[in-house]
């Protein structure tokens, strides 16, 4: 028994001993694996630890992590960070919770987190510029929380990151995107292996295309910014100029997408109002100011806490493709989305839970049901959009209102960035306080910006509520006539149709009958003079030839006030059907895959007429002129009759989509059906190959233009800069950067325009032309951001160099633009300070510097080998004599004015 007893001692010790055995070599496994950045496969090691030991803070601490690093389960990453951070661990715990949550949409107790992780002194390992960006990403979530996008998904595909646009079927297939051409990367593109896109026709596009795309310009330490080129002509596009600074961050810009319209820009940026990674902003350019509007970000859920970019609406912006690193755990591929509704302005208020829910667009999902208090605010935010009330029916109004919320929204979130860098400035080492300088000084800039904006849009609504007010704008308040269409009177539809729609459709000359009758009878007529064309064509006999030419005529005089009536009104009624009928389509809940087609049916229809209307002349009276648009006019109504068998299977009205049917051909329409299903199905199946970009020549720098940064030499020995002599009339500023050698080197200069003037030891140098003070001096920073550092603002008047207080008061008088027909001046004056043995002595050097003002020294070599010193230039006598005096008074009494005399053409 004894022995037995032993025996089972020495079986349990072994048992024992093998148990801390295998339990030693699995920590050690498990950390090593976590040492070695392999988070997935270290999961199920430590979730075997944490079942034996589960109060264990360093295995919460590091499944955490390897949840959170790897992707794998958000939820259970927080689990066990939040059950370390109550024990013994690193500080940086705090820092990996804030992250956790900012992912979770969590974006209040983010915060929170980062505060804890910053008021506990940080981590070495995270600069105070990353902390910054992850706290401005959830402070600027909490706000687009309130204003998220009601997109749809309609397909989702996991592709190779390598390739992902050319999944991309929003675009046409003439064009695409390809590698950035040589010519238009920089030196430190080179260094920093820029890797990006460039979007492009086939043939190069169209004259006044613009082309965008990203470069680090010549900045080694900068980050990507945007810049654009502009097609001149068939061959030659303009020099490259940077998108300005409400566009480009300090942090990085790219993959940028210019809409046909050539004002409507799509780009992703790690800066301004991210709420992680790249997010993906729109902005327009309006022509009339010249300036491209504030940035929107197109929140959620398009935009997410990961990388989201490559966002290609397609040509009427309803519906667009995307790409983003959101629920991806495979290296080397990405997720593309292609979803509908972005031209869908209502914004709605999610709860962080229903945003998290939602980031997947994943067509299956059901949308989660809002909270009581969510779905006030939803429908408050629809009341404030839709309200027809009042000076609230006016459309120029609501849309001043909704740009106001933006606003609000940015400022906001824009103030607590500040407020935040402020008080953390302080307590940073000098190392890097300059990096949070900076970023404080760029969100002032934005704050300011956006008070701007702001006051502007504030007065545009008061303007408009006193117009109200006083009746110089008034409402349309006369009752239309009724619309009699069946979706009108269907209950069910009529519900989702509003008042300003109703009287949309009212006010169309044609109702929905007629205007189909138009069509079919004009069709109809028409397929008989062809057919009497075609006997006309085979018969013989004279007599019978007079009849049917007779009978052409009737049919041809029979069509002619039929289509007199349809030109005239058939346009107003298809744009208002059309948009009517396709927002009802839109507003009703999801219906099948099936009906889904229905509706790309009719988007099919409405973009083949928009093709063939582009490519047409004006349309006549005659059968002749029908025959030319009979397609677009068949295919618009095409389109609608889809529209309307939407809408018939959304109310079941069975009996008008049956006779719907039939008028469509459904025989025929149900192998596109098919054909759009497998479409849909094989989404994210590559199609396009990049597009070759045609070889990019660029036209010579002029004068036209203020002022732009370019990516290579503006000048050349072939294309020389010119002088001053080349300037426009009246009175402009310029740059002046510095007094160079006769033999310019003219790899140094990379701004357009510029010239120089000739003194006697060199050449003065100046870039940009503006014609206000004020434009100049909005740029002067970016010229010594680019080199220049000791660069200031100059003016010229009538091609003379002008003290800066004379212009500013000469500034816009139109005396100075008549000046172009007088003669060159005659002559100039120079007050001449003495002639010395190589440079200026300098006591007197010290004394002619401090009165020079806007002047220069010129040296003039004498033939004995002195140097005459003089200030110049002066275009009169009078205006040279109270320098000459103040250097007498100065001590330099041998001071006296000359006279030079110039030739007819001013040299």
């Amino acid at each position: 028994m004894r022995t037995l007893r032993l025996l089972l001692t020495a079986s349990i010790l072994l048992v024992s001993i093998v148990s801390v055995s295998a339990q030693q070599v699995s920590s050690d496994a498990a950390n090593q694996l976590f040492a070695a950045g392999k988070y997935r496969e270290a999961i199920p090691m430590y979730r075997q630890l944490l079942e034996r030991y589960s109060e264990d803070p360093t295995y919460n601490y590091r499944l955490g992590i390897c949840y959170f690093l790897s992707d794998e389960d958000l939820n259970a990453a927080y689990k066990y960070l939040k059950a370390a951070s109550t024990k013994e661990v690193p500080n940086k715990v705090y820092y990996y919770l804030g992250e956790v949550c900012r992912y979770l949409y969590r974006f209040d107790e983010s915060l929170s987190y980062y505060k804890r992780f910053m008021v506990n002194g940080g981590s070495p390992d995270v600069s105070t510029v990353a902390l910054e960006l992850a706290a401005s990403a959830a402070s600027n979530g909490q706000n687009l929380l309130r204003y998220s996008s009601k997109v749809s998904p309609i397909a989702k595909a996991e592709v190779n990151a390598a390739d992902f646009y050319k999944t991309y079927d929003t675009y046409p297939s003439s064009s695409g995107f390809g590698d950035i051409p040589a010519e238009l990367k920089t030196v430190i593109d080179g260094k920093k292996g820029l890797n990006s896109l460039i979007f492009s026709h086939v043939d190069g596009g169209r004259v006044g295309d613009i082309s965008v795309y990203a470069s680090y310009g010549q900045n080694e330490t900068g980050s990507k910014d945007l810049f654009f080129i502009q097609k001149v002509d068939e061959r030659t596009w303009s020099r490259p100029q940077r998108l300005p600074g409400t566009i480009n961050s300090p942090f990085d810009e790219d993959y940028a997408y210019m809409c046909p319209d050539n004002r409507t820009l799509y780009f992703a940026s790690k800066g301004l109002y991210s709420i992680g990674g790249y997010d993906i902003y729109r902005t327009t350019y309006s022509s009339e100011k010249k300036e491209w509007s504030a940035p929107e970000n197109l929140g959620f859920p398009i935009n997410s806490p990961y990388d989201d970019y490559l966002f290609v609406p397609d040509k009427d912006g309803k519906t667009a493709c995307f790409a983003s690193m959101r629920g991806i755990k495979t290296n080397g591929t990405i997720n593309v989305f292609k979803v509908d509704g972005v031209d869908n302005t209502i914004r709605v208020e999610l709860s962080p839970e229903s945003a998290f829910a939602l980031q997947g667009l994943d067509k299956r999902a059901a949308t989660p049901e809002p909270k009581a208090s969510e779905a006030a605010a939803t429908q408050q935010s629809k009341v404030a959009v839709e309200s027809t009330e009042g000076v609230a029916a006016l459309p120029e109004y609501r849309k001043i209102k909704v740009a106001l919320a933006n606003n609000e929204s940015l400022t906001d979130s824009t103030s607590k960035k500040i407020d935040r860098l402020r008080a953390v400035w302080a307590d940073m080492p000098d190392s890097t306080r300059q990096d949070v300088e900076r970023l404080i000084v760029f969100n002032e800039n934005r704050l300011m910006e956006l008070t701007n904006i702001r006051e502007q849009l504030l007065d545009q609504a008061s303007s408009l509520e006193r117009d109200f007010i006083s009746g110089k704008i008034k409402l349309e308040v006369n009752e239309k006539p009724a619309v009699n269409e069946w979706f009108v009177r269907n209950e069910l539809l009529a519900t989702h149709l509003t008042k300003p729609q109703l009287d949309k459709l009212a006010t169309s000359p044609l109702r929905m009958p007629q205007a189909m009758a138009l069509i079919d009878s004009a069709s109809s007529t028409g397929v008989q003079i062809q057919d009497l064309q075609q006997i006309l064509t085979a018969a013989s006999d004279t007599l019978e030839m007079e009849k049917v030419k007779g009978k052409i005529n009737e049919y041809e005089a029979s069509l002619k006030p039929a289509l007199k009536r349809l030109n005239s009104g058939w346009a107003s009624f298809y744009g208002a059907y059309f948009e009517v009928m396709s927002q009802m389509a839109r507003s009703l809940p999801s219906t099948s895959a099936e009906d889904s087609v229905l509706l790309q049916n009719a988007q099919r229809s409405y973009l083949g007429a928009k093709g063939i209307r582009n490519g047409t002349a004006a349309i006549g009276e005659t059968y002749a002129d029908y025959q030319k648009v009979e397609e677009a006019y068949l295919n618009e109504q095409k389109s609608l009759n889809w529209l309307s068998l939407y809408l018939a299977r959304a109310a079941k009205e069975k009996s008008i989509a049956d006779s719907l049917y039939a008028a469509l051909n459904p025989q025929k329409e149900s192998e596109q059906t098919d054909v759009a299903l497998t479409e849909a199905s094989n989404f994210g199946v590559v199609k396009r190959d990049n597009v070759e970009i045609p070889q990019i020549a660029f036209s010579a720098p002029t004068n036209s233009g203020e002022f732009a940064v370019n990516t290579t030499a503006s000048y050349s020995q072939q294309n020389p800069m010119p002088s001053s002599r080349s300037l426009p009339t009246g009175v402009v500023y310029s740059f002046q950067l510095g007094l160079f050698s006769q033999e310019l080197n003219y790899s140094l200069f990379k701004f357009s325009p510029m010239f120089y003037e000739s003194t006697g030891s060199g050449k003065r140098v100046f870039a940009g032309i503006f014609n206000s003070y004020h434009s100049a001096q909005s740029r002067v920073a970016q010229v010594k951001e680019n080199g220049f550092k000791d660069a200031f603002i100059v003016a010229f008047a009538d091609r003379r160099l002008v003290p800066l207080a004379k212009a500013k008061a000469m500034e816009g008088k139109k005396a100075m633009e008549t000046k172009s027909t007088v003669a060159a001046p005659s002559a100039m004056f120079r007050v001449v300070v003495g002639t010395f043995a190589g440079e200026m002595p300098k006591n007197i050097k010290d004394i002619v510097e401090k009165l020079l003002s806007d002047k220069e020294i010129i040296k003039s070599p004498m033939a004995d080998g002195l140097i005459t010193y003089s200030i110049g230039n002066f275009d009169t006598f009078e205006q040279a004599i109270p320098l000459k005096n103040r250097l007498v008074s100065e001590g330099i009494v041998e001071a006296f004015v000359t006279k030079i005399e110039l030739t007819p053409n001013g040299q």
